[in-house]
């Protein structure tokens, strides 16, 4: 329950009206990702009306279903009211609707095939959290099972092979330097989301067990 402050003059403020930091942040990352889905939507529409892409479909299928989940997702336990973490959240989910289809760049058609593998492991993840799925750092239960026996974050995991194999498609110097942002968020949201569950005995107890974060023998 939240109160908010008020001096001995003022009305009293009713506790269900007043929104905690973390709601805020949400409510604003849900507009943002739908503001920049849209743009999103018109862009790789065209495109694959223009060039007949698979990559590009699957591109924009894949992002498609990530954002219907955002909004069907379960709520967490427990949420960070830190701007910082947000924002890393929100780059790193959102930052790659930024590249934009070149085809033809490559003809290296089993690109196509790697990127349908990463759209594979992201699904894969995605039923092994069973609607526990979300944008903001949050504790929406530990999930040991399936995909996560094996790395910690089978979902980032998929991502990256599903982003990589698209700019390798679509190569432009605008794409590489929003790759390389998408790294740099993706990394970073992995080191903040960890340090937030790393409250959760349970989370402690999980990570020590699973080694992996990412990419299995590596990292």
């Amino acid at each position: 329950m939240y109160y908010a402050r008020r001096s001995s003059m003022s009305k009293p403020v009713n506790p269900q009206l007043v929104l905690p930091k973390s709601r805020i942040f949400e409510i604003l990352g849900n507009i943002m990702a739908v503001l920049l889905y849209l743009n999103f939507s018109i862009i790789y529409t065209l495109g694959y009306i223009r060039t007949q892409s698979l990559s590009i479909l699957l591109y924009a299928a894949y992002n498609t279903v990530i954002l219907f989940l955002l909004f069907v997702r379960k709520q967490a336990k427990s949420t960070s009211d830190n701007f910082w973490y947000w924002l890393v959240a929100i780059g790193g989910a959102f930052v790659d609707l930024l590249m934009r289809p070149y085809p033809l760049a490559t003809g290296l058609s089993y690109w196509v095939i790697i990127q349908c593998i990463g759209i594979i492991i992201s699904f894969a993840g995605l039923v092994s959290l069973n609607k526990g799925f979300g944008i903001m750092v949050g504790n929406r239960g530990i999930h040991s099972g399936g995909m996560y026996r094996f790395i910690r974050h089978p979902l980032y995991t998929g991502y990256l092979v599903t982003v990589l194999s698209f700019f390798a498609q679509h190569v432009s110097l605008w794409n590489l330097l929003i790759f390389i942002l998408f790294l740099v968020f993706l990394l970073t949201r992995i080191h903040v989301e960890e340090n937030f569950l790393l409250t959760d005995p349970v989370y402690i107890k999980y990570s020590s067990r699973t080694k992996w974060r990412l990419i299995p023998w590596v990292w």
